[in-house]
């Protein structure tokens, strides 16, 4: 469960700065990728931008809590989603529990990499229009 707090820190702290770059005029919304914009938009909707140093906080917290519900259940399902088709794929009926098990850490793991990419696109498209 580590790697998914992590990966919910960063996404509350980026969508956070986005937030913020764009009530300062630093980034412009109409120049946002779709994923950037949809990223952009749940961060909206999670918490506005923020005034004072407490209430930053606050947005900070609840935007952490809810991207780490909705990675957990992201990685849970896109876990299962590839055993599923991979056993069907493969006619696999019955794996034993220990195959099973290191299936399912294997998954796991591809899909942390690409949740992980996503993240570093994410990063690198706002440095890419904050020097724009």
């Amino acid at each position: 469960m580590f790697q998914v707090t992590r990966l919910a820190a960063k996404a509350a702290t980026l969508g956070r700065k986005v937030v913020n770059n764009v009530e300062k005029g630093k980034l412009k919304p109409e120049n946002f990728s779709e994923q950037l914009d949809t990223f952009y938009q749940n961060a909206m909707d999670m918490a506005p931008s923020q005034k004072g140093f407490f209430k930053k906080i606050k947005a900070w917290i609840t935007a952490f809590k809810e991207n780490y519900q909705k990675t957990k259940k992201g990685i849970k399902e896109d876990v299962q989603y590839i055993k599923e088709e991979q056993y069907k794929d493969n006619y696999i009926t019955n794996p034993s529990k220990s195959a099973d098990k290191k299936f399912t850490k294997a998954a796991k793991k591809f899909v942390m990499q690409i949740y992980k990419l996503q993240m570093n696109n994410l990063k690198s498209e706002i440095k890419r229009l904050k020097n724009h």
